[in-house]
């Protein structure tokens, strides 16, 4: 990879590694346009362009100009795939070591300019600019594909990726799902509640069902995984803990110590509970999006830079 390697240096790529391929990845912008270089695990170069035709001709023409071409014999090409958001090829192994790939990218990217292919400061998702602020590189599940993207867009596209991934109804997560989910998880588990005072201090873990059914509840209806999720999940289970409290009297229990511990005791102990399982949820959750994120199984993984690869 000697060459390509010294070509995209030159260039002014820098490097990272992607989860689960473990190899550098060199993106950048380039001549106008943002592109993204891997070897995958089998060995074969992949080169991923973030640009769009704004016209639905152009890319017609473009894709007829690529047809015209032996693009195997002439650049080692093997594949390659043109949608509304990027461009992607896939070279042979042969290509590794010689200069079919570098020629490639210097007669293709003039190319683009050609058939007025969006450039580097355009996020092919929304169309509109982009900045060091607002955007970033990502990856998408660990495959050789890394696009340069807003931040919005990239948030859009993992809750398409978790509708993708979801349990039972593929719908797109909001937290107004998730909410909904949530109050119907609730509801049993507040009923459940409010019933478990006539049995003494049993009713202590009754917060935990309330917390539980409140998650579950949420994760079923395609609630959005998102920072808030925590902080909704805790008060919507607060507050099934409280209606249970101050609905049980109508269960036919009174207010009353000598028939166990303080009701208001077996609330405060209830709480305390459900907190704590609550904080193990979201432990889980944490450890469970590491996990794939390292493994690269998670959808949309931001591109970190490694310096010292960089710098090779």
């Amino acid at each position: 990879m000697g060459r390509i390697t010294e070509y995209l240096k030159t260039k002014g790529l820098k490097t990272a590694k992607i989860p689960l391929l473990d190899t550098p990845v060199y993106y950048g912008a380039t001549d106008d346009y943002d592109i993204a270089f891997l070897v995958n695990p089998m060995g074969l170069p992949e080169l991923t362009i973030s640009t769009t035709q704004e016209k639905n001709e152009e890319q017609k023409s473009l894709e007829d100009c690529l047809s015209a071409i032996d693009l195997k014999g002439t650049y080692g090409i093997i594949g390659y795939h043109i949608d509304s958001s990027c461009m992607h090829f896939r070279f042979s192994s042969e290509t590794k070591n010689n200069g079919e790939l570098v020629a490639f990218m210097e007669w293709f990217l003039s190319l683009l300019k050609q058939y007025h292919a969006t450039t580097a400061n355009k996020c092919t998702e929304c169309g509109q600019e982009m900045n060091e602020k607002n955007s970033d590189w990502y990856n998408f599940s660990g495959t050789g594909i890394c696009r340069h993207l807003h931040h919005k867009c990239r948030h859009r596209m993992e809750r398409e990726d978790q509708q993708a991934r979801a349990l039972i109804f593929r719908k797109y997560p909001t937290y107004k799902r998730g909410i909904i989910g949530a109050l119907i998880g609730a509801i049993p588990a507040t009923l459940l509640c409010a019933v478990s005072y006539q049995f003494g201090d049993i009713a202590v873990i009754t917060g935990m069902a309330v917390v539980f059914l409140s998650w579950l509840g949420y994760i079923i209806n395609c609630g959005f995984r998102g920072r808030c999720k925590p902080f909704l999940l805790y008060g919507i289970s607060l507050c099934g803990m409280l209606l249970g409290f101050f609905l049980h009297p109508l269960f036919g229990m009174q207010l009353s110590k000598a028939r166990g511990t303080d009701p208001l005791v077996l609330l405060f102990v209830g709480h305390l509970l459900a907190v704590f399982l609550l904080i193990c949820i979201r432990i889980a959750e944490v450890a469970l999006y590491a996990h794939n994120r390292k493994a690269g199984l998670k959808g949309v993984i931001k591109v970190r830079e490694n310096k010292a690869l960089t710098k090779e």
